[in-house]
C-alpha cells in the first residue's frame, strides 16, 4: 500500500526533535532543500500537539507564500498574527517559507519577545543560511536540518514495514514486508531507492517510471537552477547569467562525483559538447555588477 496524495507519514526522527524543544524559548527552524518534507513536519508537529489537548484556537499556522495571507512585511505579520492570538494560554506559531516576508526576523524576535508564543519556522538551504538565522535571530533559535527521506523511510512511504528478528542462534535479522505481510524483496526495494532517491512526493505518484522522473525534473530544476539564481538575485546582484549553462555544469559535476575537477576540466568537457566557446572555457560564469 503506497502513500496516499496528501496524507501525512510519520518523520519520527525530526518530529522527535521538534518536540523536545516544544514550549522553549527557542526559535525552531526546520530547514532543507525544497521538497524534502519540511512543511508537512510542520503539519505533523501541529497535529502531536492536537492529539496532546491543545486547542485549535491556539495553533496559528500560517503559509507565507500564499497569496490569502497577504503578508509581505514584517509589520503586516505582526499585526496579523496579534489579531488571532488567542485570550488564554500559550500560542503555538507555525510559519511556513518564512524567508519570504521582508525583515521576517524583526516579526518573528518581537513574538518571541512579546508574546506567549511557541515558534517553529521552515525556510530553504538556498533562502537563508545558518549563519544567517545566528545573525538574524541572535542565538536564540535551534535549527532542525531535515534531509529527504531515509532507505527506511522509503520502505515505510512505499507501504513496507521493517521489524527485527533474532534467529534461534540470536543472529538479528531485519525482514521486510508488505502490508499483506508478505515478504520483500530487500535487493530490489534498494535498486527502487538509489533509482528513484528520496524525495517524498515520489510517494505520492508511486514507482512509475515517467511521472516520478517528470516530478523529479521539476525538483531538481526548483532547487539546482532557480533558487541558485534567485539568491543571487536576493544578494543584490547577479552572477550566474545563463540557466542552461549552470544546469549542464550541475549534470557534470554529478557524472563525475569522486573524481578530481577544475574550471579547465569542466570549461574542456563544455566546449567538446558545444556549451561553451573556447576562450571562455576558463571563466564559464561572468561577475556582473551589482544591480
Amino acid at each position: 500500500m503506497e502513500k496516499k496524495p496528501g496524507e501525512l507519514k510519520n518523520r519520527d526522527l525530526y518530529l522527535n526533535r521538534l518536540i523536545a524543544f516544544q514550549d522553549t524559548e527557542t526559535v525552531k527552524v526546520i530547514t532543507g532543500i525544497r521538497r524534502c518534507g519540511k512543511s508537512s513536519l510542520l503539519r505533523l508537529m501541529a497535529r502531536h500537539l492536537r492529539e496532546s489537548g491543545v486547542k485549535e484556537g491556539q495553533i496559528i499556522a500560517l503559509n507565507c507564500e500564499s497569496m490569502e495571507l497577504q503578508c509581505k512585511t514584517a509589520e503586516q505579520l505582526y499585526y496579523y498574527v496579534k489579531e488571532r492570538l488567542p485570550e488564554n494560554g500559550r500560542c503555538y506559531l507555525f510559519l511556513d517559507e518564512i524567508q519570504t516576508v521582508d525583515r521576517w526576523q524583526d516579526a518573528v524576535n518581537a513574538f518571541r519577545v512579546e508574546f506567549n508564543a511557541d515558534i517553529y519556522v521552515t525556510a530553504s538551504n538556498a533562502s537563508l543560511l545558518s549563519s544567517e538565522y545566528a545573525t538574524y535571530l541572535a542565538g536564540r533559535y535551534v535549527e532542525i536540518k531535515m534531509l529527504p527521506l531515509s532507505f527506511k523511510e522509503f520502505l515505510d512511504f512505499h507501504g513496507y514495514a521493517v521489524r527485527e528478528n533474532r534467529t534461534t542462534a540470536g543472529v538479528l535479522r531485519w525482514q521486510i514486508s508488505d502490508s499483506s505481510n508478505e515478504p520483500g524483496d530487500p535487493q530490489a526495494l534498494l535498486d527502487a531507492y538509489l533509482k528513484f532517491g528520496g524525495m517524498p512526493g515520489i510517494a505520492d505518484v508511486g514507482l512509475d517510471l515517467d511521472k516520478a522522473f517528470a516530478m523529479l525534473d521539476g525538483a531538481y530544476s526548483s532547487v539546482v537552477v532557480r533558487d541558485i539564481l534567485e539568491r543571487e538575485y536576493r544578494r543584490g546582484q547577479r552572477q550566474i547569467t545563463d540557466a542552461k549553462l549552470l544546469r549542464k555544469i550541475a549534470a557534470f559535476l554529478a557524472d563525475n562525483i569522486g573524481r578530481s575537477t577544475s574550471v579547465s576540466t569542466i570549461g574542456d568537457a563544455l566546449v567538446q559538447e558545444g556549451w561553451l566557446e573556447e576562450d571562455r572555457k576558463n571563466r564559464p560564469f561572468r561577475r556582473s555588477r551589482p544591480m
